[in-house]
């Protein structure tokens, strides 16, 4: 018989629902078949982000079969509790939640491995994150794409298809991406990802580090939040006095070049926001031609 299970209903916070996960066992019996039920609470449907279509959850474990249980908000009324139930038997068992929109994004995401034991009542918080995802082309200055490439020695696991192409979905917050396919090509950047479900589009251009006369941009002071007529100052490589470099707010030679340049010294340099700066994109630090330029580096207008 299973016993009753008693807990508080946890309610979404910050678009980030929380789920509350309540098991009890049977009490007694062979613990080899001994299950442990788990439910699910996730509050009213009217209060869960109106983009999440699906609810997933899966548990896993050694010596487990995986389960999946999956909720559809259409079977919710908007006054409706969304709830769940799964039972699993005892051991290490990892708990994962996705909550996908209608392209299967997993939009909100969180997991928690948990030691069940026989007979055992216990209660478990799940806190989901937001996630968007970067995404973009690589190549070398001369346009050459990187294709088929894993890149598993930095921060972020990264890959490219057979055009070049990327995708890297993360958390929200500040994400850095940086690929070094050779001692001699790198790219680095660093995108913001502030909206569940956002999908920022950053090409990567691969620069020779080892090529001094070739900027390469490693931060931006301030980094996101800009306005026209502000000073921001430009940290890197390639920043030297003389240089004949040309800042491009947006696409190189889309009409948004920065409006002063100022090399403070040789990996600092100053810059004039534009009063025609794009409101969302990136910047690029250019020489000889608007086709050599610098990894690009995100920003965002006020």
């Amino acid at each position: 018989m299973i016993s009753r299970c008693v807990g508080p209903v946890l309610v979404a916070a910050l678009l980030a629902a929380l789920m509350g996960l309540f098991a009890c066992g049977d009490g007694g019996g062979d613990s080899a078949f001994q299950t442990v039920r788990v439910k699910g609470f996730f509050g009213l449907k009217a209060n869960i982000p109106s983009a999440v279509i699906l609810i997933e959850l899966t548990v896993t474990g050694d010596g487990f079969p995986s389960v999946v249980k999956i909720l559809d908000m259409d079977d919710f009324d908007a006054d409706e509790d969304v709830v769940f139930e799964v039972d699993v038997t005892p051991g290490t068992r990892l708990f994962t939640v996705v909550c996908r929109d209608n392209t299967a994004f997993g939009l909100y995401r969180g997991s928690k491995l948990v030691e069940i034991e026989p007979a055992d009542t216990f209660s478990l918080d799940i806190d989901l994150e937001g996630w968007g995802a970067v995404a973009g082309h690589v190549a070398y200055p001369d346009g050459t794409a990187l294709v088929d490439y894993d890149e598993t020695a930095f921060e972020v696991d990264f890959s490219t298809n057979d055009f070049g192409d990327y995708q890297v979905e993360a958390a929200l917050g500040n994400l850095s991406l940086r690929i070094q396919p050779s001692p001699t090509a790198l790219a680095f950047t660093v995108a913001k990802i502030e909206l569940a479900g956002q999908q920022i589009r950053t090409d990567l251009v691969l620069i020779d580090p080892q090529d001094t006369s070739h900027p390469w941009i490693s931060s931006v002071v301030p980094q996101v939040a800009l306005n026209p007529g502000d000073t921001i100052a430009f940290f890197g490589q390639g920043f030297a006095r003389g240089s004949d470099l040309t800042v491009w707010f947006g696409e190189p030679g889309s009409g948004g070049a920065g409006e002063s340049i100022d090399v403070v010294d040789n990996g600092t340099m100053n810059v004039t926001v534009p009063t025609l700066a794009p409101a969302t994109a990136s910047a690029w630090v250019c020489w000889a031609t608007d086709t050599q330029c610098s990894n690009p580096f995100p920003y965002t207008l006020e």
